[in-house]
């Protein structure tokens, strides 16, 4: 099983195919990838999420299917 992406950068090929989110005490979700959200400061990234079915996820919490 693949790990967790380390950067939201190592996301974007997913687009479109499925990922899994991965959580500690519940059961993982699968989904497509839809989208990604940058939280930005001005021209910094600060933050970045991934949309898997309608809801927004923490790249660090997602890994290629």
């Amino acid at each position: 099983m693949s790990k967790c992406f380390e950067k939201w950068e190592e996301s974007i090929p997913y687009l479109g195919k499925q990922i899994t989110v991965s959580f500690v005490e519940s059961p993982d979700i699968t989904g497509i990838l839809t989208g990604i959200s940058l939280v930005m400061d001005g021209t910094k990234i600060i933050n970045a999420f991934l949309e898997v079915k309608n809801n927004k996820w923490e790249y660090w919490r997602c890994k290629a299917y």
